[in-house]
């Protein structure tokens, strides 16, 4: 018997989540797309350290904190740049090497290095904006984590499953 695609879509049931679980599926969620890009993603034990992962384009490892928004700030999303939700103290070169923001509700992801974050929050408009945007050149630029695929590496799910004679179950 092989795969056969589901006919209808799942229900559409929205599931809320706290902070921390939205942070975690976004973590996860980045593993993914770093990984499907070819990059190899390594997360440290614990979470003690200012970054949340470390990723391996072969060349060079870079330090990398994954930050989410959902929050809308006129026609942009107001991304956090700082370790702690009421803190002023920006992300340094000293703590980690690139932040990556998603924006849930658009699907896209920005990669700002650290030495572009000039505050504690800050806008990005992935729907466009007058005047251009500061953090818009970082919008899906995986490049700077030195990233080499142009395409993704498509998720293609198993079509056949071949279990030996002496492992088949009753």
């Amino acid at each position: 018997m092989g795969y056969e695609p589901a006919t209808k879509s799942p229900p559409s049931a929205s599931i809320h989540l706290d902070a921390k679980q939205r942070g975690e599926l976004v973590e996860m969620m980045f593993m993914v797309q770093a990984s499907r890009r070819g990059l190899i993603v390594a997360k440290p034990y614990g979470d003690s350290r200012r970054y949340d992962f470390i990723t391996d384009a072969g060349k060079r490892l870079r330090r990398v904190q994954v930050k989410s928004t959902a929050h809308r700030a006129g026609r942009g999303y107001c991304v956090n740049a700082t370790s702690r939700r009421h803190s002023r103290a920006v992300y340094t070169a000293a703590e980690i090497d690139f932040l990556i923001a998603y924006v849930i509700p658009r699907n896209i992801w920005y990669v700002v290095p650290v030495a572009e974050l000039r505050a504690s929050t800050f806008r990005v408009y992935p729907d466009g904006c007058k005047r251009g945007g500061l953090y818009e050149p970082y919008r899906e630029a995986w490049h700077f984590l030195g990233v080499l695929k142009a395409k993704l590496t498509p998720l293609v799910p198993c079509t056949t499953l071949v279990i030996p004679t002496k492992l088949r179950l009753p």
